[in-house]
């Protein structure tokens, strides 16, 4: 009786993560790319508190691979990090925003009119195991 209510209350708990990463996937992650009022610079919004170090890469089909890594400094509302997009030449590039429980990658594609537009490519959320002694 005992292992039966263990495994029903795991199954329970199973439940709860999936609906709330599904939620949390429906409305999507609070990782966002912004222009910015000032040409050729974006901004680079994460709203999640986090005291541990949050790595920005920049990455193309030619080898651009530039990593930029936000300290662990206490971010209780999160950040905003402005980059200056100036100097890439390319029709698409990826942005990949990192820390130990999320990954988010969004594509920019060039504009006509000089500008990228972000699109939301992937995004995975890393949860800790949680394993019962039976």
């Amino acid at each position: 009786m005992k292992n039966k209510s263990k495994i029903l209350a795991g199954l329970v708990v199973a439940l709860i993560l999936a609906c709330g990463a599904a939620s949390a996937q429906v409305n999507g992650p609070a990782v966002k790319i912004l222009p910015s009022t000032e040409d050729g610079v974006l901004k680079v919004m994460y709203a999640y508190s986090s005291s541990e170090p949050i790595k920005i890469r920049f990455t193309d089909a030619q080898n651009l691979n530039q990593v930029d890594y936000i300290g662990g400094e206490n971010f209780p509302s999160g950040f905003s990090k402005k980059y200056d997009i100036r100097n890439i030449e390319v029709d698409a590039f990826w942005i990949e925003v990192k820390s130990s429980k999320l990954s988010v990658v969004y594509k920019m594609t060039a504009q006509k009119d000089g500008t990228y537009h972000p699109l939301l490519e992937k995004t995975t959320y890393y949860h800790d195991l949680v394993a019962a002694n039976n």
